[in-house]
């Protein structure tokens, strides 16, 4: 294929490396090693960008998503260091060296005929992954200023990125969704659930639905209800608060009938039991993802961060208060007799000023303290834990402690172990169940803000130590309570 200049297309091919980036499995103790290097950097300039919240970052599952920020932090730090741009190219090399190779053998990069090459691969290659292998490939030749053959591949992997980045800037939404519905699938949607209702019941909340006497709503449920029973979850306890919208009914009938073509009421029902609970499971998931985004080590690197600066400058503002006490001694020294009173009464001001900034320092010390406690809390539901009774054996029988947080029965069962542990669960209590107390623990799951406040604070004016309980199995919350005290 004859080799010639064509139309420059302008294409943006950053939020398809990372896409790729995040994929790759097996570059992901690389990137993780990388990232290691300058993280705050890293996370401040991909946190910067308009791509840190897109679609294409957050539509895959957490890993992904950790790894695409990771990879785009790194990617536009690169862009201004040649050290660190070289070190990120020994990543691509050890992922994809098969399109490393093929741009460091060749000056004019031919995308159909590497597709050729590939298509022993293609038909066990995901398509995710095959995209990220073409725009690595894409990515490389720009790097290193080589030349596309003009040609059929070339045009269709444009005009595909092209659409792509369209669709994830919002240009061109093709995604399927309540607004874009047709008005006449709206209407059959609206006519099922009427129907569905008739026979079942007003379904608003999934608690309606998961107490439905109604045979058919019961079995789906019940088979649901097993599937997440087999991976030790409760799917009352995930979503027993939701509602169920008229907007979320209508999505699942009208996606029910556009895939059937029918609007049979026995089917459309079962379908509407179980698109309600895989609705219900997917905002969860979306709950947990942006939870985890919110509290996890990068980025508490801000606030910790902020906290060091605020304590640096109370300390430079302290050694400027010592420094000027010296200078008004030495002239307290000279004018002792005549200005005795007036230096005096100041540096008892000044005393006072450094004792108040001291309590300041103590105030944010403890505001550490509970970061830390956090910290090991978030790192504790990162990490995958079992009971094992092989650790240390710790007497509790002589810390006295306090539970906050966690329903009645769950803080009666560890009551029969923790006799000398006092518990609430409503911010309604007497301040004085903190009086001589060791330690306190917050279980987030069953807690509410009032409570957790007022404790909080309670806490800092003690000066009590603080933990976190993460488990609901109360041998693993015991060793959570051990680990601690």
């Amino acid at each position: 294929m004859e080799q010639a200049e064509k139309e420059p297309i302008t294409i943006n091919i950053l939020p398809f490396l990372i896409e790729a980036l995040s994929i790759k499995r097996s570059i992901r103790k690389d990137i993780d090693m990388l990232y290691e290097l300058d993280k705050y950097r890293f996370y401040k300039k991909a946190k910067e960008s308009e791509w840190y919240n897109n679609l294409i970052v957050k539509e895959g599952d957490i890993y992904r998503e950790v790894y695409a920020k990771k990879a785009l932090g790194i990617i536009l730090c690169a862009n201004k260091d040649t050290n660190l741009a070289e070190k990120f190219l020994q990543i691509l090399k050890k992922g994809w060296p098969r399109a490393f190779s093929y741009v460091e053998k060749h000056d004019n990069i031919d995308i159909e005929q590497y597709i050729v090459n590939l298509n022993s691969e293609i038909d066990n290659m995901h398509i995710d992954i095959f995209n990220s292998e073409l725009a690595v490939l894409y990515f490389l030749a720009i790097n290193f200023n080589k030349k596309f053959v003009i040609n059929e591949g070339l045009k269709v992997l444009e005009e595909n990125l092209l659409q792509r980045e369209k669709h994830y800037l919002g240009l061109e939404p093709t995604s399927y969704s309540f607004d874009k519905l047709p008005d006449n699938i709206k209407k059959y949607a609206a006519d099922l659930r009427k129907h569905i209702f008739a026979e079942i019941g007003k379904i608003s909340t999934y608690e309606k639905l998961f107490d439905s006497d109604v045979d058919i709503v019961k079995r789906e449920i019940d088979f649901i209800s097993f599937l997440f029973n087999s991976e030790k979850l409760s799917m009352d306890a995930l979503f027993f608060e939701n509602d169920i919208s008229k907007k979320d009914i209508i999505e699942i009938l009208a996606l029910y009938y556009s895939v059937f073509k029918n609007i049979d009421v026995e089917s459309a029902t079962k379908h509407f039991v179980s698109g309600t609970t895989i609705k219900c499971l997917l905002k969860a998931y979306k709950q947990v993802k942006t939870y985890f985004f919110e509290h996890n080590q990068e980025t508490m690197f801000l606030e910790m961060e902020r906290r060091d600066e605020e304590i640096e400058k109370l300390k430079s503002e302290n050694n400027m208060l010592k420094n000027k006490i010296s200078e008004l001694s030495q002239t307290l020294a000279d004018y002792k007799k005549s200005l005795e009173n007036k230096y005096l009464q100041e540096i008892k001001m000044l005393n006072k000023t450094i004792k108040d900034l001291k309590m300041q320092l103590d105030e944010e010390h403890q505001k550490d303290k509970e970061l830390n406690a956090l910290r090991e809390f978030m790192f504790s539901l990162e990490t995958k834990e079992v009971y094992s009774n092989s650790e240390k054996e710790v007497d509790l029988s002589s810390i006295k402690g306090l539970i906050a947080g966690g329903q009645e029965t769950w803080q009666k069962e560890l009551k029969k172990s923790l006799p000398n542990f006092s518990f609430i669960n409503s911010e309604n209590f007497d301040i004085k169940v903190l009086d001589n107390i060791d330690i306190v623990f917050f279980f987030p799951n069953f807690l509410s803000h009032a409570l957790y406040y007022k404790v909080i604070n309670e806490v800092r004016k003690r000066n009590i130590k603080v933990g976190y309980i993460s488990k609901l199995n109360k041998e693993l919350a015991l060793e959570e309570i051990k680990r601690h005290v």
